[in-house]
């Protein structure tokens, strides 16, 4: 009986002793008992900036920026070409041969001028050559013959445009002609000049809808005429079809959705961050229209957001620059 109680105490000992060296190294890996000092000051008290000490390992490392209250704008992405406001199919009086054409494609002719000759001349029959005339000054831009083609009142010879005015042709898909109407803003932008935008403006709409297509054609002209756009480009359209001025907007990194309902996580004095529901507006390219919940003077977190909960500490990187108050349109938003 002598030899297990001895034996117990042995064991009891070392269990003691194995405690005590687990609590010793827990301490020492968390940095001492609560409230003890350390490089970086007594835990818990205020940061040398006066404001809260936050736990650099446990706050979440974010960057911020804040609302403003400006314009944003609403408008549909289209395709179009460059075409002149004017053309017209130049046609020989009678048949025959083309005996000499006068003009080149990109030459500027007036009114009555020569455009080409045509030999109705036969075997045993010869006549002065026919002058094909231009019935409108212009330039050409397509010549459909050569010198020695057969030609007739039903082939044209040459096509003459006036190039001084330009339009822009696009179609509009059905569901979406509701929102265009005369007279609204557009923006284009040319492949040739990918860091230049041209105003423009629709002037016209097709009063039927091609039922093989299901859309409108639409047609719309430059405010300023620049001798950088020539007929025939390919160009991309922002057809403004809404504005809205005096709201709150922020850039889209900022909101987040959880189960469909967006958020926004707005920082707190404490650098603490509060998960708020807001309502949205407007949402194109990098810019989003608050409707509800959200007030221009507050700071929101845009990057660093997905792991946060409400409530949760954060260390601010970097503050982001606002949205300008007004929506200017580049060729990189929304593309």
């Amino acid at each position: 009986m002598k030899t297990g109680t001895k034996h117990s105490h042995r064991i009891n000992a070392a269990t003691a002793i194995a405690v005590a060296l687990f609590l010793t190294l827990l301490l020492a890996g968390c940095g001492g008992p609560p409230g003890a000092g350390g490089d970086g000051g007594p835990a818990g008290t205020a940061a040398p900036d006066g404001g809260r000490g936050v736990d650099e390992d446990t706050a979440f490392a974010v960057n911020v920026t804040r609302p403003v209250r400006g314009e944003i704008k609403n408008y549909l992405e289209l395709n179009g070409d460059v075409e002149p406001a004017s053309s017209v199919d130049v046609y020989p009086d009678t048949n025959g041969e083309v005996a000499n054409m006068r003009v080149r494609v990109g030459q500027t002719v007036s009114r009555n001028d020569v455009i080409a000759e045509v030999d109705r001349s036969r075997p045993g029959q010869q006549f002065e050559p026919s002058p094909v005339r231009a019935p409108v000054a212009g330039t050409i831009t397509q010549r459909y013959v050569s010198v020695g083609s057969t030609v007739g009142p039903s082939v044209p010879v040459v096509q003459i445009s006036d190039t001084n005015v330009l339009e822009i042709r696009t179609r509009v898909a059905e569901r979406f002609i509701s929102l265009v109407r005369e007279g609204q803003e557009s923006i284009i932008f040319l492949e040739a000049y990918p860091e230049a935008s041209f105003p423009a403006r629709v002037t016209e709409l097709s009063p039927v809808v091609d039922p093989a297509t299901r859309t409108m054609g639409v047609t719309l002209e430059f405010v300023r005429r620049d001798t950088r756009v020539k007929a025939g480009m390919f160009v991309e359209i922002r057809l403004v079809t809404a504005v809205r001025r005096d709201v709150v907007k922020v850039q889209s990194e900022a909101v987040v959705r959880r189960f469909d309902t967006p958020y926004v996580f707005v920082l707190s004095d404490d650098d603490t961050v509060e998960q708020r529901e807001v309502s949205l507006g407007i949402s194109i390219g990098n810019q989003v229209q608050i409707t509800d919940g959200l007030e221009a003077d507050e700071e929101v977190i845009i990057q660093g957001q997905s792991l946060l909960d409400d409530g949760a500490e954060v260390r601010v990187i970097e503050e982001v620059e606002s949205l300008s108050p007004e929506h200017v349109i580049s060729e990189r938003e929304g593309s």
